[in-house]
């Protein structure tokens, strides 16, 4: 009798672990579940309504991307199919669009007939020199950039 009372005994306690065990991992998952829901609509949410500061060129003016388009043609067809043609962000006087979204206001580039910045008279912003204008947007590669 002692011996399948001693068993009876194990096999409850084996049992409590377990159901407190499974307890454990449903509201780690549960934890874990509501976490992601909730960061999903903060990013959503943050998609919609992005807060950037458009860096600019001082005096510049918006031109808009067909300016762009009359001398960078290959340029631009290829922008069009980017995902970045898509985006819009609004500023506080005027709505940046297009190739001025990272190159800034163009009149001043348009106006010197286009061609490369020189040292000390930036007409346009080129992100592939300076990457800065893209972490306005991109702020976790940003933060990748500083861990490596």
């Amino acid at each position: 009798m002692d011996n399948r009372e001693s068993r009876e005994g194990r096999t409850k306690r084996i049992g409590n672990k377990k159901a407190l065990w499974s307890r454990f991992c449903a509201t780690i998952l549960s934890s874990v579940g509501v976490i992601f829901v909730l960061g999903f609509f903060a990013f959503a949410n943050a998609a919609e309504s992005p807060s950037v500061a458009i860096k600019n060129i001082k005096d510049a003016q918006y031109v808009g991307t067909e300016t762009c388009a009359t001398c960078h043609e290959k340029e631009n067809k290829e922008f069009e199919l980017s995902t970045h043609a898509r985006i819009k962000v609004k500023g506080v006087k005027e709505e940046a669009e297009g190739c001025e979204m990272c190159h800034g206001a163009g009149s001043i580039h348009v106006d010197n007939g286009g061609g490369r910045n020189k040292p000390g008279q930036e007409t346009i912003m080129n992100p592939r020199k300076n990457p800065e204008v893209c972490f306005t947007c991109h702020i976790e590669k940003k933060m990748e950039f500083r861990l490596h």
